[in-house]
């Protein structure tokens, strides 16, 4: 088999600071988790070793950072971001990180914004699919958009917890089975019903876990925008497939053998990236899902190396010089 260069663009750190952060408000088994997974930067260069995987671009995972103090919260993001930068300025070629945001605080999301590209030299942003209940498209995201646009962002979205559960359904299951896919879908739904994507066409996008239901439910909500819009029979109503079209997405999450079919009939594989989603997703079974991605039958030898490397340099111009 031939030797491949892989950068995952859907890779978790878990810095102290958060760690602290997440047990002191009683998340320590984050949204149904049995645990929230050891971390360190030995940890991880010896998982990327293990893996194969030459460089990952790092995002803290849901449940985020704000608990309901924006002063808090913004202290928090900081230091996530100053210990991401600190590893990127350790080891330039092997880690990239995307910053994180106090949302749904967004005068400290802004500021938080600014001294990450600026100072910290941050490689792109996360934010995640719902904030405190607050969904990404929602007009109070109007200014943090503005300056996501201005920058060029490139923006990863993370599920998260959605604001509410039904009870008694799937019980002593961790949510992000089935929660974080839907709610990955009802957020990128609602940028391009408020016309987000299009009002703002700086920021490249990725959308995780293979797209969530987004490449099942792509027709019938063009058929819902065409037939249903807000009034009656929009005479230019939303092309939602060609929004849909126009986005990134990480193939992070188990797509492969299943959902990728689904995936390919929306988009190129140009537009797809490879992730492990380690360390909340177990080494092993981190391990299986790339042996899919290289023995897939639903791709050929040239889509396979766009998804583990060249899309993604693309989208982080910064990395090409380590993979030459």
């Amino acid at each position: 088999m031939k030797e491949r260069k892989v950068i995952d663009m859907h890779v978790h750190f878990v810095p102290e600071a958060y760690r602290n952060a997440l047990e002191m408000n009683g998340l320590g088994k984050p949204d149904g988790m049995p645990y929230l997974p050891k971390w360190n930067k030995e940890l991880h260069l010896e998982f990327n070793e293990k893996m194969g995987i030459d460089a990952s671009i790092l995002s803290i995972s849901s449940p985020f950072v704000h608990f309901g103090d924006d002063r808090k919260a913004s202290t928090l993001s900081r230091a996530i971001n100053e210990c991401a930068a600190e590893l990127v300025n350790e080891h330039p070629d092997k880690f990239g990180y995307y910053a994180t945001l106090p949302v749904p605080d967004i005068k400290g999301s802004i500021t938080e914004l600014h001294y990450a590209y600026d100072s910290l030299n941050a490689d792109g942003v996360m934010l995640p699919s719902n904030s405190n209940g607050v969904y990404l498209g929602d007009e109070s995201f109007e200014p943090l958009m503005q300056e996501l646009n201005k920058r060029k962002s490139v923006v990863l979205i993370h599920p998260t917890k959605p604001s509410a559960v039904p009870e008694k359904v799937l019980q002593g299951y961790p949510i992000p089975m089935l929660e974080f896919m839907f709610d990955t879908t009802r957020a990128v739904a609602n940028l391009i019903f408020t016309n987000s994507f299009k009002r703002y066409p700086e920021i490249q996008w990725i959308i995780p876990h293979g797209g969530a239901a987004l490449s099942i439910f792509a027709d019938r909500m063009q058929s819902i925008a065409t037939n249903f819009g807000p009034n009656g029979n929009d005479p230019e109503p939303l092309d939602v497939v060609a929004a849909l079209q126009n986005l990134n997405y990480d193939i992070a999450g188990f797509p492969i053998p299943r959902q990728i079919a689904a995936l390919k009939e929306l988009v190129p594989t140009r537009k797809m990236m490879y992730g492990s989603d380690w360390p909340f997703t177990k080494p092993a079974v981190c391990e299986d899902h790339l042996q899919k991605v290289l023995n897939s039958k639903a791709l050929t030898d040239h889509e396979v190396d766009g998804i583990l490397k060249d899309n993604s340099l693309q989208l982080f111009p910064r990395l090409k010089k380590y993979f030459k």
